[in-house]
Formats: structure tokens, sequence, C-alpha cells
């Protein structure tokens, strides 16, 4: 790829040393040539100039109204970075110091001007342009880079938090499933006995079949046995969760299952139950814990809002239209 010209700018007031400038400079560049513009005038620099239309400025020290350092300083003010060469005159030391403090990127005094002197610090004041550039990109880069990293840290933070809370939710399930393990547990605690004392009073209503207030005894002792473990088997059924399953099963079951569960302390309550099932099987594929759930909330909230009275539960088979 063919180098650019280099756009340079001169500021010299005096034309002999503004033409042996422009000289040394197509000669120790060579191809492609420079562009330079000259201004002579302080005045019409500082009025038509625009550093910012150059890659590099050549000013001499000595320019009559105002010095070089002083024209260094407003093209600064403008915020211009480009590179700035001050010529200056033999024994200028204090000069040149002033120049560099003041943003010059070199100085050449005018007494060694020769090609190879100002190639080298053309080349010089470039590298540090380029360097500089160079710098800019990385820091911005790096800047860059940083935003980026505070955008993942904070996506990482939302994360951390989502499974912060799927955490706790994960805990509050088996904190669940150990409740319901806990009741299974009781439950068949409850159904031993229960299934002895079930046994004994049935060979006691064999033996006494005769004595009827013994019998009768007997008969309400094996009914009250057979709601107690109806409900404790309901309630076992609750105690069992886990992931859905959906499996076919009949409404009708399902409805009786939990209305045994509440029908009791619906009647504390003064609340009568009454059932009209269809007759036709309702079978549907459901989630049989989940529609359990569904009927308790129901059926509860119902107990809860009434002040007695009839609760009527009833099913009914529609077909679409």
């Amino acid at each position: 790829m063919a180098r650019e010209s280099l756009k340079i700018l001169i500021v010299e007031d005096d034309e002999d040393d503004a033409f042996f400038i422009k000289d040394i400079l197509k000669e120790g560049l060579g191809e492609p040539a420079p562009l330079i513009d000259h201004y002579s005038s302080i005045g019409s620099s500082l009025e038509q100039l625009n550093p910012f239309h150059y890659d590099l400025a050549m000013f001499d020290y000595r320019l009559g109204e105002i010095n070089g350092i002083e024209l260094l300083r407003n093209i600064r003010k403008q915020g211009c970075d480009i590179p700035i060469i001050l010529f200056t005159g033999q024994g200028d030391q204090e000069v040149a110091v002033e120049a560099m403090k003041s943003g010059a990127t070199d100085y050449i005094t005018k007494a060694k001007l020769s090609a190879e002197s100002v190639t080298q610090s053309i080349r010089y004041a470039l590298g540090l342009r380029k360097e500089a550039e160079l710098r800019k990109h990385a820091e911005e880069k790096l800047k860059k880079s940083h935003v980026d990293l505070t955008l993942a840290n904070q996506e990482l933070q939302a994360s951390m938090e989502k499974l912060k809370t799927a955490q706790n939710q994960i805990l509050r399930s088996e904190k669940l499933a150990g409740i319901g393990r806990m009741v299974a547990g009781v439950c068949h605690e409850i159904l031993n006995p229960l299934n002895i004392i079930s046994g004994h009073s049935q060979s006691l209503l064999i033996e006494r079949n005769k004595d009827g207030e013994l019998c009768n005894d007997l008969t309400s002792i094996m009914e009250e046995i057979q709601r107690i473990s109806k409900i404790i088997s309901s309630l076992l059924k609750f105690s069992r969760q886990g992931n859905m399953e959906f499996k076919k099963s009949d409404i009708r079951k399902e409805l009786e299952s939990v209305l045994s569960l509440v029908e009791k302390e619906m009647q504390w309550e003064g609340i009568q139950t009454i059932r009209k099932f269809d007759s036709n099987t309702l079978s549907v594929y459901i989630d049989t814990d989940g529609i359990r759930q569904v009927f308790l909330n129901i059926f509860n909230n119902a107990k809860f809002a009434m002040q007695g009275g009839v609760f009527t539960v009833s099913t009914e088979v529609l077909t679409p239209r």
C-alpha cells in the first residue's frame, strides 16, 4: 500500500529560511513529496490555518509580533495534538526547554538544519504521535473491557440471585417433601395399631354375634375404624409429593377422596355436604396429586366463606357443540 503524502504546516517569516526548509523537507522525505503550506504572517496563520488539517507543524521561534512558543500554546489550547517542531537559534537552550514544557514535540537549531536532521526529527515526532495514538487506543480498549467486565459482573450477580432463589425454592420443596415423609410415617404408625384393633373387633363381632347390644357397639367401632382408615389413606395420598405425573383417573374418585377429608369439619361448622355425581364415568388424564390439591383449596375456601347451609358438589359430562 502506497504511503500517503505528509501534510506539513510551516510558520516562518523569513522567506529565505522558509524556502530552504521546504527544499530540505522534499529532499529528506523523498517520495511521495510532502504537501507543504507556508505562512509568513502570524496574523494570517492564526485566522486562516486549521492545525487539525495537518500531520505535522514546524514553527520558527522568532516571528515578530509573537514568538513560536506563544503560537504553540495557542495551538494546544485548541485541543490540537499534532507533532510540532520548533526552530531555535544557536545557544537558545532556555527557549528549547520552555518549548518542550509548552507542548513542543522536538526542536532543531537552525545552524544544524539539514535533510538528515529534519528527517530524523520528523520521524521521531511522528513516532511519538503514533505511540500516543496506540496508547490512547489501548486505554479505550481497556476502558471498554472494563465496561464489558462490569456488565458481565452485573449479569453474573443477577444469575447468582436467580440461582439463590432457585436454591431456596429447592430447600422449601425439600422441607415440604420432608414433612410429607413425616406425615406418611405417622400415618403408617397409626394404621398398624388400627389394623390390629380392627382385627380384634371383627373377631369379637363373630364370637359375640348373639349379644345384640355388644354387636351394635362392635359394629359402631368397626365403622369408625373404617372411617379413620379412609381419612389416613387419603392423607397418605396427599403426603406423596413429587413431579407432575399425568395418568387416567376418574374425577369422581378424586373428588370423593378430598371430600372425605373435609366433610367432618364441614359438619362441625353446620354445613351439610351433598354429592350429585354424574353416573357416567369421568375418566381423564390428570396429575392426581395436583387436582386433589385444587379441590382441597376450593372446599376449604367454601368452608371458610359459608355460615352453615348446604354445600353441593356435582359433576356433569358436557359434550362439545
